[in-house]
């Protein structure tokens, strides 16, 4: 891609390799696996790219054969590598994850310093944000130093350059040393955010068992500067709360297979949904777009909350984060009073 091109969303962060199972087993039972794109930015970066969006990866890979695996597999499925940042100083991550037959998950990573921990200042160009109307961040490259300053020194970047920032905190308790920086480091993030996605766990977590998602928004995130929070209900749907507004969406009813990289799935829908419904803006970024939202009835945050859901619950109908991400053809556009990219 060229670097003159748009890019509507810009997703910073890691790519790794997911290990897939053939069938529900524990781990050690497991005799075959399969490869597949995993990392959060790297899963909504490939489900936007399928849903007709121009997305992009910020981060860094190993120069290895895994590394190569992985901007191939995003290549081809439509997402702009050219962000991609080269390394042959840590090897490239990778996870096995495994499912029990009674729905039991879990996963086994290498207990080392991995490409996707290795992304420094110097590799993080302003051109990247000048590219961009929408950034998105989340927390799991916050665990730890230097790694973590080189996330706050994007997010500020992001915001000079007049991004829309959207931040999915995606908390993963198990990769911190230190669980009491998790909730600083939020604290320090949301000042630069434009939008919240949080899920009942996360919610509970942040309002310390006290604060409901409303409470939460009013009392903390809204002073802080955040327009719009998004609380997603797993198969209960999700609620919207921007200023005094609030609405809610259900989720469609589906069999349930695997629920790895649901959120992620629904994070990829509504910002394909929110590129859609701002099309008409002449420059797409933190201030158009939030006085766009400013001007939306419920009808467009429906369209909005519907879209995430849906996309949320086709992850779930297969085992891994990405193989379920729908494509174009598969969504019901119409439902959701969208055109798709087709239109």
């Amino acid at each position: 891609m060229e670097k003159s091109f748009r890019i509507e969303v810009l997703c910073f962060g890691e790519s790794i390799i997911d290990f897939l199972p053939d069938r529900r087993a524990r781990l050690r039972d497991v005799e075959k696996f399969t490869k597949v794109v995993g990392g959060a930015p790297a899963n909504v970066a490939l489900g936007l790219a399928r849903l007709g969006r121009s997305s992009a990866l910020l981060g860094m890979f190993g120069d290895d054969e895994f590394g190569h695996f992985l901007l191939d597999a995003l290549t081809k499925e439509g997402v702009d590598t050219s962000t991609a940042v080269m390394t042959d100083e840590a090897p490239t991550g990778f996870t096995f994850i495994s499912l029990t037959p009674d729905g039991e998950r879990s996963f086994m990573s290498p207990r080392t310093i991995t490409a996707d921990q290795m992304l420094r200042a110097e590799h993080i160009s302003p051109e990247h944000f000048s590219r961009a109307d929408i950034v998105l961040f989340g927390t799991n490259q916050m665990v730890s130093s230097p790694l973590r300053e080189s996330v706050f020194m994007a997010m500020q970047q992001a915001k000079s350059h007049g991004c829309y920032v959207a931040f999915d905190p995606n908390i993963r308790h198990h990769l911190w040393k230190d669980a009491d920086e998790i909730i600083p480091c939020i604290e320090r993030a949301v000042k630069m955010v434009d939008l919240v996605k949080l899920n009942d766990e996360e919610i509970d977590y942040l309002g310390h068992g006290k604060m409901d998602a409303q409470t939460l928004y009013n009392e903390w995130l809204k002073p802080a500067g955040v327009s719009t929070l998004i609380a997603t209900r797993a198969r209960g749907g999700a609620d919207v709360f921007h200023h005094d507004l609030n609405t809610h969406a259900k989720a469609p009813p589906v069999d349930v297979v695997d629920t790895t990289g649901a959120g992620d799935g629904f994070v990829a829908g509504i910002l394909a949904a929110l590129c859609e419904l701002s099309d008409s803006e002449t420059t797409r970024n933190s201030k158009t777009l939030n006085a766009l939202l400013d001007s939306w009835t419920t009808s467009e945050w429906q369209s909005l909350l519907g879209m995430g859901c849906f996309v949320g619950s086709h992850v779930c109908t297969t085992l891994g984060a990405t193989t379920g991400l729908p494509l174009s053809h598969q969504v019901p556009w119409q439902a959701f009073n969208l055109k798709g990219p087709q239109s």
